[in-house]
């Protein structure tokens, strides 16, 4: 087993969106089930257990994934682009400030006023989490927030751009998730990684031995070194 990093000079927080920011996964899983099952006639049901499997990676990747779990076939590009359409559509009309965790606007709100740097790097698209913090009156509380497009993706390739263009330390990189996809970006990156629980097991939890778990988003203020 890894060992842990006791430790970590915090500087910047990125934050995965569904699950860790916002209680939205359900909705949307539920909102696939019921695009997939009125484009292609796919079962509901065997969409949301497909989705709940593969959840943590690109749209793209993630909508195929489903197609071939329960269809037996990848989407062409012009069926994802329709049912990937839809599906930001209906998230959107679903989503609502119920869906905020209850700590989630205060946790960001404190980290803000400790000077940190807060960015959003999810695997939804750069329309839908947009839109979504925009909607839910939170994306100010980032210097950015990035979806993933081919490319361009959640993890490695948001964290190198984030280091570029805003001339950041690696070591101070503190990554924030809560499925196993999560806690391995962070690693494959090479920054400090922090698993809220909820979406994993405890023995998932403890077989990918995050650097640090929380049970909330409040647990966050840990990080933060304040004068004494």
């Amino acid at each position: 087993m890894e060992t842990r990093r006791t430790s970590v000079n915090c500087e910047t927080l990125i934050f995965d969106w569904d699950g860790t920011l916002v209680n939205s996964l359900d909705m949307k899983i539920e909102n696939a089930g019921e695009l997939f099952n009125n484009f292609f006639g796919y079962s509901s049901e065997l969409v949301e257990k497909a989705y709940r499997q593969h959840s943590g990676v690109p749209r793209r990747i993630l909508f195929d994934a489903i197609s071939n779990s329960v269809g037996n076939r990848d989407l062409t590009d012009l069926e994802y682009f329709e049912i990937s359409c839809a599906f930001t559509e209906l998230n959107l009309f679903n989503l609502n400030k119920t869906h905020l965790f209850r700590d989630t606007v205060s946790t960001l709100d404190y980290l803000n006023t400790c000077g940190l740097n807060l960015f959003v790097s999810s695997s939804a698209t750069p329309e839908d989490v947009v839109a979504s913090a925009e909607h839910l009156g939170i994306y100010d509380k980032f210097v950015n927030v990035f979806g993933s497009v081919n490319g361009f993706g959640k993890g490695q390739e948001h964290i190198s751009y984030i280091l570029n263009k805003y001339d950041l330390n690696r070591e101070n990189i503190v990554m924030v998730g809560d499925e196993r996809a999560d806690v391995m970006l962070a690693k494959m990156a090479n920054v400090y990684s922090v698993a809220k629980r909820g979406s994993l097991e405890e023995n998932e939890l403890n077989e990918l031995n995050p650097d640090l778990i929380i049970n909330s988003l409040s647990e966050l203020s840990k990080l933060v070194k304040t004068e004494s």
